[in-house]
């Protein structure tokens, strides 16, 4: 056997698809469940779950560069596919800021804010049933199934080959500027059509922020960036992490700290900008997935935006405790996209133009007030927004039947893929799933589950 069992965690290593056949026949056998993770989105697991971390099954499988497809296993980070696809002039849809997940965890969560739609770049996936069936799914044959395996609420099933679409290698340029935060509100509309894509990086205690743009590039007309300021950005990004989290720590304890923190942070990251701007790119900036996934993702319509930014500063300003970190927004292309027909059942989504937004507040560490973080939230629900998954999330069948239609539908295919529910996911806590007599969750959830199912 390949795979390792970690007694403290109960955290099972694969290294391939027959240690995967063993591990669910040992699952079938025991009347247990398992929670599948990809090994770069982080959760906390109960002490009784059994974890299959599928981080070590990061093969390159095939790739065929006449039809620009790629297929990889689940476990290959980002980072480590677009290098490889480099070498053959290849990429994937993706631009700008981009968290350095594995490629299943970035199915998973949809990638909402990063990518059109989540699954644009999904082709077909096999996986492996919780009856130890291997299956291949593609869009016209099998779109329930590829709608519920990317909506990030548990597997349906496990998955063990990843094919996606490629698109040619393309350069791109990134200018940055120095901007008055009023100047970008009043003129909101009007930056947001000089680019392909947009990304503005402030701190609501400053009166300035970076708002950068993303345009394509001729690849020989355009200089590449020098290896100074390669190693002064990436200098510059390891100090903007440590004073960050140095002044969540400090803040807490002493609030009037948080604006010169701020500005520290924020010259910091002009310089970070600085020295990838007017240079060209070919890979996106991959953000660390242990920053990208600490605190919360909105989606936001981009025309809500000065709207949302105003009230922000505004709730800053009487809690500046609570803020000593950045906001960071990036718009959301809506090119090729045909709306609705990739898009998982339960995953965030937004017919209209929009944007992500991005911050790290109200962290666990930090204990932070419930009733100060609903009102904080309220203000990006009224402005139309929608939370994207973000860890240690609680989530219940009541909230989902809520905020997603199709709740339903995700609970139909999964009765059918997989009725005993041995596979489950590790993305979000809480039981959104269960067959009849689990006993960890209440029996009016069960009720729920089930009328829904039928």
């Amino acid at each position: 056997m390949n795979w390792i069992l970690n007694p403290p965690l109960n955290e099972l290593h694969p290294s391939c698809v027959e240690d995967l056949c063993e591990i669910l026949k040992q699952v079938r056998e025991n009347g247990s469940s398992i929670r599948v993770s990809c090994g770069s989105f982080p959760f906390r697991p109960l002490k009784d779950d059994i974890v299959v971390n599928l981080g070590r099954m990061d093969k390159l499988l095939g790739l065929d560069i006449q039809e620009k497809r790629v297929t990889v296993e689940p476990g290959m980070k980002l980072s480590a596919l677009f290098k490889i696809l480099e070498t053959v002039s290849l990429s994937l849809d993706m631009v700008g800021r981009v968290p350095d997940l594995t490629i299943g965890d970035a199915l998973a969560i949809g990638l909402s804010g990063v990518q059109s739609g989540g699954t644009t770049n999904l082709i077909a996936c096999e996986v492996l049933k919780g009856s130890g069936k291997r299956v291949k799914w593609n869009w016209e044959r099998n779109p329930n199934e590829l709608k519920s395996l990317c909506s990030g609420l548990g597997n349906i099933a496990i998955p063990i080959s990843i094919s996606l679409q490629c698109i040619q290698l393309q350069c791109y340029v990134e200018a940055s500027y120095l901007y008055p935060i009023s100047q970008i509100l009043g003129q909101w509309k009007i930056l947001t059509k000089d680019s392909m894509r947009q990304q503005l990086f402030w701190f609501p205690l400053s009166d300035l922020a970076v708002l950068t743009h993303i345009s394509s590039a001729p690849k020989y007309q355009t200089p590449e960036q020098p290896m100074l300021c390669y190693v002064s950005e990436k200098l510059g990004e390891i100090l903007l992490r440590l004073l960050h989290h140095l002044s969540s720590v400090i803040c807490q304890q002493i609030p009037i700290l948080s604006t010169i923190f701020a500005r520290l942070q924020f010259f910091l990251s002009w310089t970070v900008s600085k020295n990838r701007s007017d240079f060209l790119h070919s890979l996106p900036r991959m953000w660390a997935a242990s920053e990208a996934t600490r605190g919360s993702l909105w989606l936001l319509p981009i025309e809500q935006v000065p709207k949302v930014l105003r009230m922000v500063s505004k709730w800053a300003k009487a809690t500046p405790h609570a803020c000593s970190g950045p906001l960071f927004l990036q718009s959301v292309s809506m090119e090729g996209i045909s709306p609705r027909e990739s898009v998982p059942f339960i995953a965030p989504y937004l017919d209209e133009p929009s944007c992500a937004m991005w911050y790290d507040w109200f962290l666990s560490e930090k204990a932070p007030n419930p009733i100060q973080v609903a009102e904080f939230e309220s203000i990006f629900h009224e402005a139309g927004g929608m939370r994207c998954w973000s860890a240690d999330r609680i989530i219940s069948p009541l909230v989902l039947t809520d905020m997603f239609p199709n709740y339903n539908r995700w609970c139909n295919v999964k009765a059918q893929i997989d009725k005993y529910n041995f596979v489950q996911g590790a993305y979000i806590h809480g039981t959104v799933y269960s067959r009849s007599g689990f006993t960890d969750i209440s029996e009016s959830t069960l009720s729920l589950c089930s009328s829904l199912c039928e």
